[in-house]
């Protein structure tokens, strides 16, 4: 009798239809009206995961294939918008988080 079982793999490279890789940072903002950019592939969809503070200090927009964060609130230490948000990406079955830093 054998114990044990028998796996077989095949290493891969997904595709990423055109997503930028896992945690890149696109950039960081400092003053109210900055703006970061990320161009990316139609047809895509985005969230921001972050506590309320940053969801109120943050303006994302998608058009013309390019996410566009601007910080529409003064960076605050205690309040927020303060530190990394994370940003969810999805392109059909493929997603990806990137982030955008607020000082």
């Amino acid at each position: 009798m054998t114990i044990g079982a028998i796996v077989k793999y095949i290493s891969v490279f997904p595709n990423n239809n055109g997503l930028p890789a896992y945690r890149y940072n696109i950039g960081s903002l400092y003053r109210i009206g900055e703006t970061v950019e990320l161009a990316l592939p139609q047809d895509i969809e985005f969230f921001l995961k972050e506590h309320s503070a940053g969801i109120k200090g943050l303006n994302v927009t998608y058009a013309n294939n390019k996410l566009r964060i601007t910080l529409t609130k003064a960076p605050d230490i205690v309040n927020g918008p303060y530190g990394t948000f994370d940003l969810y990406i999805r392109s059909n079955n493929i997603f990806t988080v990137v982030e955008v830093y607020v000082e």
